[in-house]
């Protein structure tokens, strides 16, 4: 066979092999199809916690009689329609020294506590700080993915 028969039949097999790949694509279509999946967040409780009192120490006259020891009252309040378990920190500061009441406190939906604690000598602040519970809120979401679809050529 001669060398222009050749060129032919490659030239025919490229066009019928360009033919078929035009037909395949021209049949594959790629769409968006749906589904649903749930999503979570953990949220921490809203709260508000103050310093409702913090009374510095007073001495007594005599050797001590009659003194009042400073104090610290720490009110916390759960703005939520949830019950739920605080940590809640409170006490006072000495020189360098924190002196803290950690309490688990249980509360009512839109609750609130106070705690009190006392120091018999001088203090230089307060303090008073929570740790909320938190919850999950989870809902349905819809998504989409694509999806490769092959028509046939036949119907």
């Amino acid at each position: 066979m001669s060398q222009g028969g050749n060129k032919k039949k490659m030239i025919l097999v490229v066009v019928i092999v360009a033919f078929v790949l035009i037909i395949v694509a021209l049949n594959v279509v790629t769409t968006q199809v749906p589904y649903s999946s749930q999503e979570c967040h953990t949220i921490p409780f809203a709260y508000t916690v103050n310093i409702t009192e913090c009374a510095p120490y007073a001495p007594g006259i005599i050797f001590g009689l009659g003194s009042t020891p400073a104090k610290v009252t720490c009110t916390i309040n759960n703005l939520e329609n949830k019950m739920g378990t605080f940590t809640l920190y409170y006490g006072v500061r000495i020189d360098q020294k924190d002196i803290i009441q950690t309490e688990n406190v249980s509360m009512d939906a839109r609750g609130f506590l106070s705690r009190t604690y006392s120091y018999n000598g001088e203090i230089r602040t307060c303090t008073c700080y929570a740790s909320p519970p938190s919850y999950q809120e989870c809902h349905i979401v819809t998504n989409y993915r694509n999806v490769t679809i092959w028509h046939s050529l036949f119907g």
